[in-house]
This record gives structure tokens, sequence and C-alpha cells, in this order.
């Protein structure tokens, strides 16, 4: 009965079984959730053109997401949202799992601590700076980490054509993630001493099947239409805060994160035996450097070198392998155990960690939010219009809503969540339109947190005064205008605090022109 007992605890499909179903309750959202709203209208629009007919942000292709756009299309086109959505994240769930627990044998961590592990990975939300996920939404980068991740274990397997196969495909499907994983792996590679003659047909190989995402990443460079350092300084300050701005990230956030690292290290030197782990240390040294090159040009003021996302990477494997790391050294013999003083020093480090009953209650608080979100009266203004205005109407929405393009289903001046890299200059134009700059002080660096600065900017859209709504209308082509405020034009649709109104065009019965309507509104105050 023991050894059946202990078989089943050290059972992989048992295992892989339960943290899969915790995996799918932890990331219950509603499908389209996150960044699903915007990486779904592509793949609609690769076959049915008339979808957001008019739309300006989705107007272009996306090189970097070809690939991806290719595979998902036709599914896109034949199961309704829900089943492709669920059917995606299953995927790359199951592909990132079975790679994680196949990393952890080959780091020589037990079946039952590789759970724990990964569980304590996700809880802290995978990355404790730069916002970073690899399990979360169906998306471009999820299938792209799995890939990776069984790339490296075929690299310490020594599988080199089962390793190019899945380096090469992981660059196609995301040129970002990929080019800048393939280059720390063949420095850690060179470093270690690795390369070998019968490497060199493979590799060949590799960068034959990678050849697509090169491809796309060299279009997406072409692509690139004149941006100034101050454009890509908007969108370090405004969607891609999290993201881009090193002010973002608490010192607290990044010393852990850097002590993690060290563990890492110093615990692969102590196992110089394990060659697996001096192989993803190393690795994880290399990616480090993008996150110098990020910290350095920030300071300068050089915020284009943002393009190549330098914080990425690093924060999302540090997490990663720290907890693989102490789970090796749990699982170690008595012998090879950290000494006191590196205990002593990974004691510290787990105490830097955030609260882990307080990161569990800001995700569950955050799910509650989307799903809140999913039926409020913004959400029925969009149904309404879905129902009732013509197809090719352009609307002024809030651009910070993603479901706003799946339930009205009609275009939007601007979509917040897609910065066009191939005119940043133009949806910066727009963004400030509907909700102005970014104030001096976000600019000087005296706020930290990214709800601050979005809130900023949706209560200047809130705060919109009529004669700039009929002038962003008269620019853009907008006929539409939802709003939670009383606004003096022609009222469509109210529900709650949801209200459509009628800024300029004809739609079903209503006819105003707009310059009718300005002239009109030079007597009305302009609200504050």
């Amino acid at each position: 009965m023991k050894k059946t007992l202990q078989e089943l605890v050290a059972s992989r499909p048992l295992n892989l079984a339960i943290l899969f179903g915790l995996v799918c309750i932890y990331f219950a959202l509603p499908v389209p959730g996150l960044t699903e709203e915007h990486y779904f209208i592509p793949l609609i629009r690769e076959l049915n053109h008339d979808f957001l007919k008019n739309d300006w942000t989705f107007s272009t292709t996306f090189p970097d997401r070809w690939t991806f756009d290719a595979i998902f299309a036709l599914p896109a086109a034949l199961l309704p949202l829900p089943v492709l959505g669920w059917s995606g994240r299953i995927l790359c769930w199951m592909l990132i799992l079975t790679a994680l627990y196949r990393l952890g044998s080959r780091l020589k961590v037990p079946t039952p601590l590789v759970t724990m592990a990964v569980l304590l990975w996700i809880v802290f939300g995978q990355s404790l700076f730069g916002g970073e996920m690899m399990l979360g939404m169906f998306e471009a980068k999820s299938l792209a980490y799995g890939l990776l991740l069984h790339g490296i274990i075929e690299i310490i397997d020594q599988r080199w054509n089962r390793a190019a196969i899945l380096w090469g495909l992981t660059v196609t499907i995301h040129p970002a993630i990929g080019m800048v994983a393939m280059a720390a792996m063949a420095a850690a590679m060179f470093a270690l001493g690795l390369f070998k003659r019968e490497m060199a047909r493979p590799a060949i190989f590799g960068l034959l099947v990678a050849a697509p995402g090169l491809v796309q990443a060299l279009l997406m460079m072409a692509a690139s239409g004149p941006a100034s350092n101050a454009d890509w300084q908007f969108v370090g300050a405004t969607f891609m805060k999290l993201h881009f701005d090193p002010t973002e990230f608490t010192r607290g956030q990044v010393l852990v994160t850097i002590m993690a690292f060290a563990f890492i290290l110093v615990w692969a030197r102590r196992n110089r035996s394990n060659s697996a782990l001096a192989l993803v240390a190393t690795f994880l040294a290399f990616l480090f450097v993008p996150v110098i090159v990020g910290f350095l040009a920030f300071f300068i003021g050089e915020y284009r070198v943002m393009v190549i996302t330098p914080f990425r990477l690093f924060p999302v494997f540090a997490l990663l392998l720290f907890f693989m790391s102490v789970a090796s050294a749990v699982a170690s013999p008595a012998g090879r155990r950290p000494g006191p003083w590196l205990s002593a020093f990974l004691v510290v480090t787990l105490l830097g960690f955030p609260s882990m009953f307080r990161a569990f209650r800001t995700h569950r608080s955050n799910l509650e939010h989307v799903w809140a979100r999913r039926d409020d009266d913004m959400s029925r203004s969009f149904d309404w219009i879905n129902d009732h205005v013509p197809k090719g109407a352009v609307g002024i929405m809030p651009p910070w809503r993603g479901d706003a393009a799946f339930r009205a289903r009609r275009a939007e001046v601007v979509q917040w969540a897609m910065p066009r890299y191939d005119h940043l200059s133009e949806w910066r134009k727009r963004a400030e339109a509907l909700m102005g700059g970014v104030p001096r002080w976000v600019i000087d660096r005296r706020v930290r947190d990214t709800g601050v600065v979005w809130k900023i900017m949706k209560d200047r859209y809130y705060s919109l005064r009529p004669l700039e709504v009929l002038s962003i209308a008269r620019k853009y082509g907008a006929s539409f205008f939802v709003t939670d405020r009383d606004y003096p034009f022609p009222l469509m649709f109210r529900q709650g605090k949801g209200r459509v109104y009628d800024v300029g065009s004809r739609i079903g019965n209503t006819a105003i022109s707009q310059d009718r309507g300005l002239s009109l509104l030079q007597s009305i105050p302009d609200r504050g």
C-alpha cells in the first residue's frame, strides 16, 4: 500500500493532470481574454476582410505574426471563438507543462517537486518584473515558449536535429522571442565548449526552418515608419509601461530577481556534474545582457532600443529556474546540499519575495474584474452597436477596451493595445486625441504605477469636450461615440452608464451634419 502511494505521488501523468487542472482554474478567463482580444482579430481578418471594415489599427497585416495567423486563420474561420480560444490554450498549456516536467527530470528534480516549483512560479506571476508570462492566453508567444522549452531539452540531450527544428519553429512563430533566445543559447554553448562538428548540418537546417521568422523580422523592421524617440517614449510610458519602463519595476522586485539569479549560478557551480543545470544557468546569464542594455537605454533616453523588448525573457526564466534550482537543492543527497552560507542566502532571497497570499488575492481580483466587465453597461452598448449600426461605420470607442471590437463588430479610431509600429507617430496622434498626452510628471519618472497612468488617460477620454469629440469624428471619419457621460449630441442608446451618441453621419434614421453640428455647438460651454 505504501509503495503504491509513493508510486502515485511520483507519477508524472498524475502530477501533470493535477497541475493542468489547476492551470485551467487559475486562468479561467472568458474567450477572448486579455491578449486574445487583439490576437484573434488579425486571425479573423485573414479570411474575412469585411470584419472590422475601415478599422485603421487592423488595416495592415502584422509581419511578426504572419506564421501564427497563417496556421490558425482557417480554424478561426471554422470554429466558434470559445472553441478556438480554449483549444489553443490547452495546446499551449500542455506543450509548456510537459516541457517543464522534462526539464525537471534533466535537472534531477523529483516529479512532485517539479509540480511545487511550477505552482510557486505561477502564483508569483511567472516574473517579478517586466510583466512577462509563458502560461496565459492563446497567442503566438505561448506557443513559441512551449517550442523553446522543448528545444532546450533537445540540446541538453544532444539531439541536434530535433533541437534545430524546434528552435527554428520558435523563431518562425515568434521572431522576437526566438531570435533573442537563440542568440543567448548559442553564446551559452560556445562558452561551455559544446559546439561540435556534427552540429553544422542541423544548424543549417534549423536556420532554414527559422527563415520565415527571420524574413518576418526583416519585414517588420522595413515596415517601421519614421518614428521619433518621443513616439517610443509615449509607448513606453503608456500601454507598454509594464514591459518597457524600469520605473515601473520596484527596486525590491529587481533585487530579488537578481538574488534568485545569483543563487542559480552558485548552485550550478556547486553541481558541476549536472551539465543540464550548467547549460540553463549559462543561458540565463546571457539573457541578462538585454536587461542591462534596456536599463542603460532607458536612463540615457534611447527609448527606440525598447523595440527588442529587453525585459521579456530574463525575468520569466529567472523565476522559473530559481524554483527549479531550489527544488533541486532540496532533493539533492545530504553531502551535496547547499552549505550554511548558500542556505542563508536562499532564506534571505525567499524573504524578499512578495506575499504569496497577496499575489493570489490580486490574481483572483483581476479574474473577477474581467468577468464583471464582460456584462457591464459598456459591453451592452457594444452589443447594441453590433445590432443597430451599419457595417463599415467607424466609432469613437474607449481604446483600452479590447472587447469593443469583438462585441461591436465595428471599426474604431484607434486600439490602444495594438501600437502600429509601421506608423507609430500616427498611432500616437490618434491615442493622444482620445486620451491626451502623457503628463510631464509621468515622463519625469515621478510615478511608478501603470494603473495611475492608465487612470489619467481613461479620465481624459471620459472628459472630452463636445468640440473635441466632433473634431475627432470629422478628422477620422467617426460617426458614433461611446461614453458614460452626458453630451449634447443625438442619443442613440442608453443603458445604465453606457451611452452611444450620433456625432455626425447618417445612422439609422438619424442624420446630422458635422459642420452644422460644430456651428451649433459653438454656443455650448465646453465641459472640463
